[in-house]
Formats: structure tokens, C-alpha cells, sequence
């Protein structure tokens, strides 16, 4: 992207004081009667003040361009001649107030030529600002400002709903006949050297556009029943992103699918047959494998909108986990040696931050083996195992079988030694030294001959059909709570960070009554599908994975054809500009203080521009002894303009609702 695409459309010129630019951009174009040159003076003053204005206006007009004098880029409206245009390009090059001014009012000139534009560009269009060196405020600039000492362009862009798609080097002598002037209001040439040429597009709004019910009507044991959505989630639910064309998330799972296909035959589970409410009942499957996630309670309501309250008190949460369908699954015809896979969304309080949401997509994945029993000592001639690294990642009774597992260890890492060699092994190729198995192949587990083969190679499997996907190593380790193995994989953002992308465990099928199945196992795993995507396209906010912005969408279209090479992410919103608030209040004195209820209020007031919500003050009052808490807010889009006034009034929302929904007084 650079100015050179202006040469295409329809094209508006601001401020061209000898129309020298225009002339040089109208040589270029194509269809030059597309373009409009103005001037903030009056023709005379043209004239009178550029000695070349006169031979420029005279070229532009031989080339059928439209000329207009008296034109002021910050009302655009006032000027008879654009009203009712659109224009795919507008081009203000070196805005300045005039003479030697302070900071502040060419931050203001910005402002009101940025909204002023937005009334003219089409709803694709460009709006192309050039500045001196230093003067943008933002990384492009080398070096950098303080931003208190810059025009803070993308600051003041957002005010008018407008985000930086990109920055790129201007070179005036790439422009013949061009000769920037207007030094100090004069005909006098100034410095361009290291002049960059920013880039602004039209935002999505900040609320978004997707209207979705207040209620969620639910089939549950048996009857239809209402229910109220949390308002932090509620454009999200039912949005389905996992089957979405052209979305990061459908991709990989349609790729995992069709690697699950390629290794076992898949028997797809259908979505709409398993509700996303569940009791209480339900959950305690999700919660021995969630490691503490908290469930997000769902509150019946009557068609009026007000509270319905069961006879026995159930209480009704939005599912935490896909496995919380484990019991009816199991109670249907499974096919032994055939994946058995389940996908869709799922939903858990969770902490604000760029890589965390309450709503994500899941895959669950079942696999029934038969039982094997047998020495398979011979099986591992190409590996020794050290047997001080054997652990037992399922010895708490209930969830899972016993079954020990020697090739991982607790927290990241692999607890194989091979054999010394002057070739070590891969770390891949060491699991499938230890089972003596290849596998690559289909019908691997079939053919297995002992319970510890069953596990292990289970584990590498998923692993390596995982790591295939994002194309990165994953190491298996164990949950904190002993009942699954987690396969992590290095942040994106933070390669010495690892990030969990799924969990795999062996099901106890004793407890769940009337679930058994002979003579067979039930090995499973669940996957984030909304990680996996993230690592696979490097996507640095899960919060894009929400976004309504089509500059999203058109980045994944290549993918469709499975020949096509991985694209990695590009922004479209440029050095989105991040704001800090602080806020405190008082407790409820009535109530303990849910700080899940804090945020998903926030979730919803914010419209998800919250990065991190920290705590940095509690206080007791000795004498009341009542309690005050006081949270830092960071504030930053990555795909919508957010400007000082937008969060000005997302702080005067949440002061009200505080009030209102969680009863909290803000100081």
C-alpha cells in the first residue's frame, strides 16, 4: 500500500499551495479528469504567493482535472463544489497551521481535518497524510518523539473513527515537478528528508454492529427453557466461528479433521445435539480436567424477562467443557478404533487480558481400543527409559485410570533418555522408538499391544497431529491436578512462554454409570481450537478472532485451497494508541465481591477494549471497616479506532452500572 494507488479512482487533493503535487499526481493518473487539486487561498493569492502555481494550474487544467480555490480541509462541507462527492482517495500533504505554532494546535488541525474527511471518503477509501520527520508520534518515525512533543496522528485519527493501515516513506523527488513549499507561509522550500506518509481507513464501529438477543432459549433435560445471556458475552454466543469460511478457527479444524481422518476415520458428532446448558450435575466431568476455571452461571427467566426459580433449586451454567456430553456419548453406538469427535463452544470466567476469553471453541475427541494384554519388552529395543522419571499422571481415583505413563514428567519437558548415539534421535522419533511403533500410519492403535503403548503413543499422536497444524514443537507435561496431560506450545508472542493448546487423559469409565463398555478403554482428548488458530496464522489478541472487520477475513481467503502455503497475520490497524484509567469503589456491604461479576461487566461496558484489569489499592476503613478496591484500566483496540473521549465515556458507563448491577459505589 502507498500513495501510488491514488493514481487509480476518484482523488482529492487538500492544501496544495502551487497545485505542484497535483500536477505531478495527474501525470500519473490514468484517467486524470478523476482528480480534484485544492487550496485553502484564493486564486489570486495562488498566483501571487507560488511563482509556478500559474504553469501548474494551467497543466491540470489541460488534463481536465478540477481545480477549487477557498477550499478549508477542516469543513469540508462548507465547500459547495464536494458536497454530495465521495472520494476513493483524499491526499493532505505537510499540513501545518501556519508559521511558528505551538504542538497543540497542529494536533487540533489534525483532528478537524480528519473528521472533516471522513464525511468524503468512500466506505473503502484512503486518506493519505504526510508529515515531517518526528512529527507522526509513532515507531515509524526513527527516531521517535515523546509523545507529548508529536502530533500524535493516530491519536487524533481516531477521534474521527479512522485507523493507521500503514506508514511508508515519502520522497518528494519521486514526483517530477513537484516542489513542496509554504515554509513559514512563505514560497519557501522545507526539509523532507525522512517524511513519512501515513495511511488512515474508515473503522468498524466500536460497538458492535451484530445484533444479538438478550435470551438464550435451551432444550434441557427434556423442555425448553429461557434464559438470560451474560452481557459481557452475549454478541458472542451462538456466532460459531469454528464453521465460519475464511475464519482462522474453521481452517484449523478443518484441517485437525482431516488429519483425524487420515490417521483413525472420523465419525462426526453433531454440534446441535448437545445443548451449551448444563446443571450443575453436568459439570463435574469439565471440572476434574478445568484446573480451576470458573463456570459461568446462567439465570431462567420467564418470556417477561424477570427471574424463574426451580422447584429444586438446580442451577443452570453454561457448559465449561465439552466433556461435560462424555456420559450421553458414551451411551450411544461408538465404533472402537474410529475417532469419535464433538466441536463447538465453550465458556469459563477468565481474567482480561490479549490472550484469554470467556467464549472459545473446542474439539473433543474420543477413541475406544480394545484392551491388550502381553509383554511387548522386545517392542522397545531402540530406547531405554530411566525409570526415576516415571510418573503416574492420573493417580487420583475418579477421573481417570491408573495408568502409568514413563515417557512424561511434571510441568514442560520429555522424561525419555535414548540410547547414546552419534545421531541422537528427534524427540518425535524417540516416542516412537520407545513403542516400537510407526506413528504415521493409519491404524497405529489398533495394532497395539500392551495399555502402556495405548497411552503413550495416544499422547504423541495428538501431539504430533497438533504440531503438524501450527508448526510448531509441543511438550507434554502434567496438569496441576495429576488428571491429564497438557500439550503446551510456545506463545506466539512470548517464545519462552508456554501456552496450553489441549489436554489428553484416559477415561475411568466406572464413574459413570451405565457407560461401560467391556474389554475396552476410552482414551480422549480435548483441544482450544481459538489457540491453535492463534500460534498457527500468529494472530497476537484473540479479541481479532472476534472482530467484525473484513481486512480480518480477507487475509485468510488464500487458505481455502489446501495447497495454498500458511499466511502469517498482518495488522490492518497500525500502532493502535492505549490509554490508562484508574478507578475505585466502594464494596457492597451486602454482598461479598465477585471480581468475575467486575469483569464481565467490564467486558460488556468496554465493548472488549480492555487489555488488563489490575489491581492496585485495597483499603479497609478502620472505623466502618467497609472495603475499597481500586483497579487500574488499560485501554487499547487492535482493530477499531479508540480514542481519549471514546474511554472518557467508557469510564462515566461503568461508574453508572457499577452502581446499578453490582451495587458498588465508586469513589
Amino acid at each position: 500500500m502507498n500513495m501510488l494507488e491514488a493514481c487509480e479512482g476518484k482523488t482529492l487533493v487538500l492544501g496544495d499551495g502551487n497545485f505542484s503535487f497535483s500536477r505531478a499526481l495527474a501525470q500519473r493518473m490514468v484517467n486524470p479528469d478523476q482528480l480534484t487539486a485544492t487550496t485553502l487561498g484564493r486564486e489570486e493569492d495562488a498566483l501571487r504567493t507560488h511563482s509556478d502555481a500559474g504553469n501548474n494550474i494551467q497543466a491540470l487544467q489541460d488534463k481536465g482535472a478540477v481545480i477549487i480555490f477557498g477550499v478549508d480541509a477542516t469543513d469540508l462541507n462548507a465547500c459547495l463544489g464536494l458536497r454530495g462527492q465521495t472520494f476513493d482517495h483524499v491526499i493532505f500533504n505537510f499540513p501545518h497551521v501556519g508559521r511558528k505554532t505551538p504542538i497543540k494546535r497542529n494536533r487540533e488541525l489534525l483532528r478537524k481535518v480528519f473528521t472533516s474527511c471522513t464525511e468524503l471518503l468512500s466506505a473503502e477509501g484512503k486518506l493519505y497524510v504526510t508529515l515531517c520527520q518526528g512529527q507522526g508520534g509513532t515507531p515509524a518515525d526513527q527516531p521517535q518523539r515523546a509523545w507529548h512533543n508529536s502530533w500524535q496522528a493516530v491519536a487524533m485519527a481516531a477521534e474521527a473513527g479512522l485507523i493507521l493501515g500503514e506508514v511508508v516513506p515519502f520522497c518528494a523527488e519521486d514526483w517530477e515537478v513537484y516542489m513542496p513549499s509554504g515554509y513559514r507561509s512563505r514560497d519557501k522550500a522545507f526539509h523532507t528528508e525522512g517524511a513519512l506518509t501515513h495511511i488512515f481507513a474508515q473503522s468498524c464501529p466500536l460497538a458492535p454492529v451484530t445484533q444479538t438477543a438478550p435470551t438464550l432459549l435451551a432444550r434441557v433435560e427434556g423442555r425448553d427453557r429461557l434464559f438470560s445471556k451474560p452481557a459481557g458475552i452475549r454478541h458472542k454466543i451462538g456466532r460459531n466461528l469454528h464453521q465460519k469460511e475464511d475464519h482462522p478457527v474453521a481452517m484449523v479444524t478443518k484441517q485437525l479433521l482431516s488429519l483425524l481422518e487420515e490417521t483413525f476415520g472420523v465419525d462426526h458428532l453433531k454440534t446441535e445435539d448437545f445443548s451449551i446448558v448444563c446443571s450443575s450435575a453436568d459439570v463435574d466431568m469439565a471440572d476434574a480436567l478445568s484446573d480451576g476455571q470458573v463456570k459461568t452461571r446462567l439465570i431462567q427467566v420467564k418470556e417477561d424477562g424477570t427471574e424463574e426459580t426451580s422447584a429444586d433449586h438446580t442451577c443452570w451454567y453454561l457448559r465449561p467443557s465439552l466433556t461435560t456430553h462424555l456420559s450421553t456419548i458414551l451411551q450411544t453406538s461408538l465404533q472402537p478404533g474410529l475417532m469419535h469427535v464433538l466441536t463447538g463452544e465453550v465458556f469459563s470466567h477468565c481474567a482480561i487480558s490479549t490472550h484469554t476469553c470467556p467464549v472459545q471453541y473446542q474439539l473433543l475427541g474420543i477413541l475406544i481400543l480394545p484392551e491388550h494384554t502381553g509383554d511387548s519388552s522386545d517392542s522397545r529395543e531402540l530406547a531405554t527409559v530411566d525409570n526415576s522419571c516415571q510418573v503416574h499422571p492420573s493417580t487420583i481415583p475418579g477421573m481417570l485410570c491408573t495408568e502409568p505413563t514413563t515417557n512424561l514428567q511434571q510441568g514442560p519437558g520429555i522424561g525419555i533418555k535414548t540410547q547414546a548415539a552419534s545421531n541422537p534421535l528427534k524427540r518425535s522419533d524417540c516416542l516412537s522408538s520407545l513403542l516400537g511403533l510407526d506413528l504415521r500410519t493409519k491404524g497405529t492403535f489398533i495394532d497395539m499391544k500392551d495399555s502402556l503403548s495405548d497411552v503413550c503413543s495416544f499422547v504423541s499422536c495428538v501431539e504430533q497431529i497438533v504440531s503438524s497444524i501450527v508448526q510448531l514443537d509441543l511438550a507434554p507435561s502434567l496438569s496441576s491436578n495429576r488428571q491429564s496431560v497438557n500439550l503446551l506450545a510456545a506463545s506466539s508472542t512470548d517464545k519462552s512462554t508456554h501456552v496450553p493448546t489441549g489436554q489428553v487423559f484416559v477415561l475411568n469409565q466406572g464413574i459413570l454409570p451405565g457407560c461401560r463398555i467391556p474389554g475396552h478403554r476410552v482414551l480422549c482428548f480435548t483441544l482450544n481450537l481459538d489457540r491453535l488458530a492463534l500460534l498457527k496464522f500468529s494472530i497476537p489478541d484473540v479479541r481479532l478472532l472476534w472482530t467484525e472487520d473484513k481486512r480480518f477475513y480477507e487475509q485468510f481467503r488464500v487458505q481455502s485451497h489446501p495447497a495454498t502455503p500458511s499466511v502469517t497475520y498482518l495488522e490492518f490497524s497500525k500502532f493502535p494508541p492505549s490509554y490508562s484509567y484508574d478507578i475505585s469503589f466502594w464494596e457492597n456491604p451486602n454482598a461479598d465481591f465477585c471480581e468475575d461479576d467486575f469483569m464481565m461487566l467490564l467486558r460488556d461496558v468496554s465493548h472488549d477494549v480492555v487489555t488488563e484489569a489490575t489491581v492496585i489499592d485495597c483499603y479497609t476503613q478502620p472505623d466502618t471497616g467497609r472495603k475499597s478496591r481500586c483497579y487500574r484500566l488499560t485501554f487499547q483496540a487492535p482493530d477499531r479506532a479508540l480514542s481519549s473521549c471514546h474511554v472518557k465515556q467508557i469510564m462515566a458507563d461503568l461508574g453508572k452500572r457499577l452502581g446499578q448491577d453490582l451495587g458498588l459505589q465508586v469513589r
